[in-house]
């Protein structure tokens, strides 16, 4: 990854062979967490969780824009007050993607700046909020 990359993946997923696939596929990039089921799945609470997570295991500070959120799960609500509080936050939305395309998305979304939050759809492209 060049600098300036988000270096951290946090997946909220509930299938499993996906969760293991990405994991294979970007463990020497970038650190890959699971938010675990207990944790609510919104982005607010899944990114907080990820970012605590990510600084525990890398020993430093994370920044949002340092985080790719990839999720299969349609309650991981987006919403106006979240991306106030939180900034710049990357989601990947992985429903009808193939596993590679879900890790082609998380390797664009990890280089590309994000000025406005906004979500990355593995099918479509870019959505700016």
């Amino acid at each position: 990854m060049r600098a300036g990359c988000a270096r951290v993946v946090a997946l909220c997923l509930f299938d499993e062979s996906l969760a293991k696939y990405i994991e294979e596929k970007l463990r020497e990039n970038m650190l890959v967490i699971r938010v675990p089921p207990e944790c609510p799945l919104d982005v607010m609470h899944a990114t907080l969780w990820a970012l605590g997570e990510a600084r525990r295991k890398l020993g430093e500070e994370v920044s949002p824009d340092q985080l790719v959120i990839v999720t299969d799960s349609t309650t991981l609500i987006h919403d106006d007050e979240v991306r106030r509080m939180l900034g710049p936050v990357k989601i990947i939305r992985v429903k009808g993607c193939t596993p590679e395309e879900v890790v082609a998305s998380i390797l664009a979304a990890a280089c590309e700046p994000v000025y406005a939050p906004c979500e990355v759809d593995a099918g479509l492209g870019w959505l700016q909020a």
